[in-house]
C-alpha cells in the first residue's frame, strides 16, 4: 500500500506562492526524539513546540533526510499515486515519462514497467535519459553564449528549493534551463501532438519534483519508484510476468547514467572535456548544502568551478527519496545503472562502435528536436518567507537563562535537541520553533532542583515523624492527666488544710501570728486555685500540659514553702519567740 496519506487531485496542480507539501507527519507515532530536526539541513522548517514535531511544508526543502532518520514511522513520502490511480481508472488519458533511476528501483525489470503501464491504460511511455541529452547541451549553450562565472546545475529540486529560500545569493548561477524531466516533457508537448489532450505521469526517483512541475507548469502526477514497488507488494504483481516494452520516443546512450553521482559530469564530457574536466561533483546531505554556503564567496574570489554537479542524495537519484532501494548500498546501486549503460550502447549503436560513431549518432538526435527557446527555466526568490529573527546578545542571554544556562560551563552543545548547538537552539526557542522543555540540560537542573526538594521534603518528613512521635508520646501521657488532676486536686485540698490548720495556729498566736496568718491565707487562696485549674486539665492540649506541670512544680514548691514555714513558726514557738 502506497505511503501517501495526502491524497492530492492530480487535475489542478498549478504554480503557488508556498511550496506544495511532499513530507507528512504521523503525529501518533512522533515521540518527540528530535531525530528528524538532527537530519535536517534546514532545522527551522520544524515546529517542536508540542507534543510532535511538525513541517512548515513552506520551508522544508524535500530533501527527505527526516524520513530516513524517523525510526518510529513518523515521518513518510507524500506523491500523487493515489490520485493517478484513481484518475487512470477512471478514464483520464495518460502518457508517462520515467526517470532513468528505473533501472536501480527494478533491475532486470524495467522495461516490464513499461508493459505494465501500458497495461494499465497508459498510452505512450518516454525515457527521461533522453532530456538529460538535451539538458546537457542547453548548459553548453549558456557556457558559450554567456560565460558565466559558475553554474550550478538544477535537475535536484531539493537543491533548488534551498537556493531559492536559503541562498538566493545564488540565483544567478543556477542553470536557466530546464531538468532532464522538464526537456523530455517539452519534447512530447512539442512533437507528439496526437498526446496533447494527454495528461503527464512522471514516474519519479525523487518526492521534491512535484515542486518543479508546479513552478514549471509541466506535470501532472508524481509517481514514485517507492509507491510503485508498495503497490506491486501489496497486490502480489510479478512485473516479470508483464511484457517488456520498449520506450517511445528516441533513446539515450550514455545519458543513462545521468541519475547517478556524477552523471552529468559524464555525459557532459562527451561534448566538452574543458568543461567536464571543471566540473565540481558534489552529492549528499549535508555537505552538498554546506558547500552551497560558501559558494558565493568562492565566486567572489574567483575559485569557483565552472559547473557544480550537485545532488542532495547521497547515492544521486538512483538512491531518491522515492526509490524502493534507498537504502541499498551504492555499489549494488551503480551495477544495475552500469548494466544498462552497457545494454543503451549496444542498442543505440552497433556492437564495436567507436565513441565518435555514438556521438555522431546522439548528435542527429539532438539538432532534430533541440529547441533552444523552448527550454528555459526561471526561478522564484521565496527568502522572503524566512523570516527567522536573529536574537541580539541580551535577547540571547535571556533565551539561555530561561533555559537556567548562565555560563560557558552550561553551554553543552550536546545535540540532543536536534539542532547540533545552544546557540542554534536558542534562536529556535526565540522564534517560537522550539521549547525549552526539549533542552536536556534545562531539565537535568529540574531534575536538581526536585532532588534538592526531595532532600528537604525528606527532612521536614523526618522531622514531622519525631514530632508526630512525641505527640504519640504525650497523647499517651495524655491519658494520665485524670489521675494527676486527681492528685493535684487532692494536694490543694491538703494544702487548704494546712493553710486552715496555719490560720487557727495564727489566731492562737494572737497578735504574733498576724503575719503569719497572711501566708495562710495566700496558700489557702492558691490552694482552691489550683483546684479551679485542675478540673480542667484533662481536656486540654499539650500548652496546657507544660503548665500544668509547671503549675505542679511551684506548687510543690510553695507546699514546701509552707511547710517550711509552719515548722519554722512551730520552732519559733517552742523557743518562746512570739
Amino acid at each position: 500500500m502506497s505511503t501517501n496519506t495526502a491524497p492530492r487531485s492530480g487535475l489542478t496542480h498549478i504554480a503557488r506562492d508556498g511550496l506544495t507539501p511532499v513530507v507528512g507527519v504521523d503525529s501518533e507515532r512522533c515521540v518527540n526524539c528530535h531525530a528528524c530536526i538532527s537530519a535536517c539541513p534546514v532545522k527551522y522548517c520544524n515546529q517542536a513546540t508540542g507534543e510532535s514535531i511538525e513541517i512548515n511544508s513552506d520551508l522544508c526543502i524535500g530533501c527527505g533526510n527526516c524520513i530516513d532518520a524517523c525510526k518510529h514511522g513518523a515521518r513518510f513520502p507524500i506523491d500523487d499515486w493515489q490520485d493517478f490511480w484513481r484518475d487512470l481508472h477512471a478514464g483520464v488519458k495518460m502518457i508517462a515519462v520515467v526517470a532513468p533511476a528505473v533501472a536501480a528501483a527494478f533491475p532486470h525489470r524495467y522495461l516490464n514497467l513499461n508493459g505494465w503501464l501500458k497495461q494499465s491504460g497508459v498510452s505512450a511511455i518516454f525515457d527521461v535519459s533522453f532530456g538529460a541529452e538535451l539538458t546537457v547541451q542547453s548548459y553548453l549553450r549558456h557556457i558559450k553564449e554567456h560565460n558565466p562565472p559558475t553554474v550550478v546545475a538544477q535537475p535536484c529540486p531539493a537543491i533548488v528549493t534551498y537556493i531559492e529560500l536559503y541562498r538566493p545569493d545564488l540565483l544567478p548561477h543556477l542553470a536557466p534551463a530546464g531538468s532532464p524531466m522538464h526537456h523530455v516533457m517539452r519534447m512530447v508537448r512539442n512533437e507528439y501532438p496526437q498526446y496533447g489532450a494527454h495528461k503527464l505521469v512522471v514516474i519519479s526517483p525523487c518526492i521534491a519534483k512535484r515542486r518543479e512541475y508546479d513552478e514549471t507548469g509541466l506535470g501532472d502526477y508524481n509517481v514514485t519508484m517507492r509507491s510503485l514497488d508498495e503497490h506491486f507488494k501489496s497486490r502480489g504483481i510479478d512485473l516479470s510476468q508483464c511484457p517488456a516494452t520498449e520506450f517511445d520516443g528516441p533513446p539515450a546512450e550514455r545519458a543513462v547514467l545521468f541519475s547517478s553521482p556524477g552523471g552529468l559530469r559524464d555525459t557532459l564530457e562527451r561534448w566538452s572535456r574543458d568543461a567536464a574536466h571543471s566540473t565540481r561533483k558534489i552529492e549528499g546531505c549535508p555537505g552538498v548544502y554546506h558547500y552551497l554556503d560558501h559558494l558565493s564567496q568562492s565566486v567572489h574570489d574567483g575559485i569557483a568551478p565552472l559547473l557544480v554537479d550537485c545532488l542532495s542524495c547521497e547515492k544521486g537519484c538512483n538512491g531518491g527519496t522515492g526509490t524502493p532501494g534507498r537504502m541499498l548500498g551504492i555499489d549494488r546501486i551503480e551495477s544495475f545503472i552500469t548494466e544498462r549503460a552497457k545494454e543503451a550502447r549496444v542498442r543505440f549503436v552497433n556492437q564495436g562502435a567507436s565513441d565518435e560513431e555514438a556521438q555522431a549518432a546522439v548528435a542527429d538526435l539532438i539538432r532534430q528536436r533541440d529547441d533552444p527557446s523552448g527550454f528555459h527555466r526561471s526561478y522564484v526568490d521565496r527568502s522572503s518567507s524566512v523570516t527567522l529573527r536573529k536574537p541580539n546578545q541580551a535577547e540571547l542571554q535571556a533565551v539561555h537563562a530561561s533555559m537556567n544556562k548562565f555560563g560557558p560551563d552550561d553551554m553543552l552543545n550536546c545535540g540532543a535537541c536536534g539542532y547540533g548547538s545552544c546557540e542554534a537552539m536558542a534562536i529556535a526557542v526565540h522564534n517560537g520553533l522550539s521549547r525549552k522543555e526539549n533542552c536536556v540540560f534545562f531539565l537535568g537542573t529540574i531534575n536538581r532542583d526536585e532532588e534538592r526538594r526531595a532532600a528537604a521534603l525528606k527532612e521536614v518528613i523526618a522531622n514531622f515523624e519525631g514530632t508526630v512521635a512525641r505527640v504519640t508520646d504525650a497523647s499517651q501521657s495524655t491519658k494520665e492527666l485524670g489521675r494527676v488532676a486527681e492528685a493535684i486536686v487532692d494536694l490543694s485540698r491538703q494544702t487548704h488544710i494546712v493553710a486552715l490548720n496555719a490560720r487557727i495556729e495564727a489566731a492562737r498566736a494572737g497578735q504574733a501570728g498576724a503575719a503569719f496568718s497572711v501566708v495562710s491565707g495566700a496558700v489557702r487562696d492558691l490552694a482552691g486555685g489550683i483546684r479551679q485549674e485542675a478540673e480542667v486539665i484533662e481536656p486540654c492540649s499539650k500548652k496546657l500540659q507544660d503548665a500544668f506541670s509547671t503549675v505542679v512544680t511551684e506548687v510543690e514548691g510553695l507546699g514546701q514553702r509552707v511547710v517550711e514555714i509552719l515548722e519554722r513558726n512551730l520552732t519559733d514557738k517552742t523557743n518562746g519567740r512570739h
